[in-house]
């Protein structure tokens, strides 16, 4: 297993791949990975990230999708906060208003899977659910509807390695399974300086770059993810950068599940 292919930033491009370019691989997204000082392979000079994108916050999604609508992606399984391609894991896309199964397909060798949807031509509104032996399963939320080429990263996590996640965000574990949410901009860019309210009230840490760690000392995120306590099924986040609102989301997080929420600026 690669010990630079950390958690965050494979994460990061596993929830904005949301356009036409083929899936990227933790390999590549870790480029973007703030490096600890004194490290051979840090930068002089790290690159100035863009100003992050919102000019779709509030506006709806595409009202057109192709048919049939191809779905392909890798998963990842996370081990002490490093990443590894998933061989034998079946992935499903339900639909979310009343989570039936619309496509399934298995994960080869390299983590790969693709599904053919039929859409009938409009976006389809859907999350994954995924079951790999020996992990908890997962629930990916893209938070937008699918339309255009989409190439999600997935992952699954073990119970230990949840409940390593919770004791070093000193975040109380309660129940079993895990809450991310990942705040993105219009261009899918990690949403850099996010907040997160929640309702009902939970407490939360955010994650540090460098240290490859969640810290309950983080006032804001670094890089959009934040990990919540796990005190309820479902909960309302509503994500602020700076003076920029986002609309408010409905999390879903079942029991025993790691669930990943993807929050953007657009409307639902």
């Amino acid at each position: 297993m690669c010990d630079r292919n950390a958690l965050v930033p494979a994460l990061v491009v596993a929830l904005a791949a949301c356009g036409s370019s083929p899936p990227v691989t933790p390999d590549g997204a870790v480029l973007d990975a703030h490096v600890p000082d004194g490290r051979a392979d840090a930068p002089l000079d790290a690159p100035e990230k863009p100003p992050l994108d919102f000019t779709c916050r509030n506006q709806p999604p595409p009202a057109t999708a192709p048919d049939p609508l191809l779905v392909g992606g890798k998963l990842f399984a996370i081990e002490h906060y490093q990443v590894a391609a998933l061989a034998g894991a079946t992935v499903v896309l339900r639909r979310r208003a009343n989570d039936a199964p619309i496509a399934q397909a298995q994960t080869a060798a390299d983590g790969a899977f693709e599904m053919s949807v039929a859409s009938g031509g409009a976006p389809v509104d859907g999350y994954f659910t995924i079951d790999a032996p020996g992990f908890a399963p997962s629930r990916i939320d893209p938070g937008d509807p699918l339309f255009d080429g989409e190439g999600p990263l997935l992952a699954v996590a073990t119970g230990d390695e949840m409940a390593r996640w919770y004791a070093d965000a000193g975040l109380p574990a309660t129940g079993t399974g895990a809450i991310l949410t990942a705040t993105v901009d219009c261009a899918n860019d990690a949403g850099r300086g996010a907040t997160l309210a929640l309702a009902p009230p939970a407490a939360l840490a955010y994650y540090d770059d460098v240290a490859q760690r969640w810290d309950p000392a983080l006032a804001a995120s670094e890089n959009g993810f934040a990990l919540v306590a796990r005190t309820a099924t479902s909960f309302t986040a509503t994500t602020s950068i700076e003076a920029t609102t986002y609309p408010a989301r409905t999390v879903a997080a079942p029991a025993g599940t790691l669930s990943i929420t993807r929050l953007t600026p657009r409307a639902r």
